[in-house]
């Protein structure tokens, strides 16, 4: 489920739900999750959906702008009573079919210039981070790689159990997302475990599920040790918001 500060600005073809909502929604159940791990992300449309349609003045200054929002999201949660929090870094953007076909990319070769991107993204946002650990008294904020556990699946599907990682299950796997994916699309693949991407922007939850149990893991062992981690992991993770920013000023 996609979500947004500014309706404008929300997953295409979502049903977003404002920061401000789901903030509200935290503060309203703080009370059971104060031994919770929250986790968050942002960032992977935002990119994707301003840069393809060419809103953006200048890519670098937007990833400044939203690690800041990022940051925000973080210093609100935790005026709430949120004390270990996970942050999601992004996937190799320029390996999605959405980004390699809009680009010309031969079939299984990643657009470098959106990875770049994706990477520039989640160094600021772990430096951001960082600083949160050192001022924000008792949080534990962990960054969540996703980026090289994703790009180990696209460069190597077979290897996870997929036998697709250049075109989504659904429709043509090229440019579809959103509402065009719907269970009753004539062209949805028979098997969406056969394929890394379910449209031309989101993995499939196989492949969701891979990155999950990887960072659930790392960042279980950061809050309470490797021993209780490796009992709790499975169902230690109760919270995930997704959010988006407000508009960027467009050409």
């Amino acid at each position: 489920m996609g979500s947004g500060v500014c309706w404008d600005l929300g997953a295409v073809g979502s049903s977003a739900i404002p920061l401000r909502q789901q903030l509200q929604y935290f503060n309203e159940y703080k009370e059971k999750l104060k031994l919770a791990m929250g986790g968050l992300s942002i960032g992977h449309v935002n990119i994707l959906q301003n840069i393809l349609l060419g809103r953006l003045r200048s890519a670098p200054e937007y990833v400044t702008y939203l690690v800041s929002h990022a940051e925000a999201a973080i210093r609100d949660i935790y005026s709430m009573g949120a004390r270990k929090i996970v942050f999601c870094g992004l996937v190799p953007m320029g390996c999605t079919p959405i980004v390699m076909t809009l680009t010309l990319q031969e079939p299984g070769h990643c657009n470098e210039e959106y990875n770049q991107l994706a990477q520039r993204f989640n160094s600021e946002l772990q430096e951001a981070l960082s600083k949160l650990n050192g001022e924000l008294i008792g949080v534990q904020v962990v960054y969540a790689e996703t980026y090289s556990v994703v790009s180990k699946i696209v460069a190597n599907p077979s290897f996870y159990g997929f036998e697709n990682s250049v075109q989504g299950c659904c429709g043509t796997g090229l440019i579809e997302m959103g509402f065009l994916c719907c269970p009753e699309e004539p062209l949805m693949c028979q098997d969406d475990t056969k394929y890394v991407f379910f449209d031309a922007v989101h993995p499939t939850e196989g492949t969701f599920k891979i990155v999950a149990n990887e960072f659930l893991k790392n960042a279980l062992t950061i809050f309470v040790g490797p021993l209780i981690s490796h009992r709790m992991f499975p169902a230690a993770f109760p919270l995930l918001l997704l959010h988006k920013v407000p508009r960027w000023p467009t050409l």
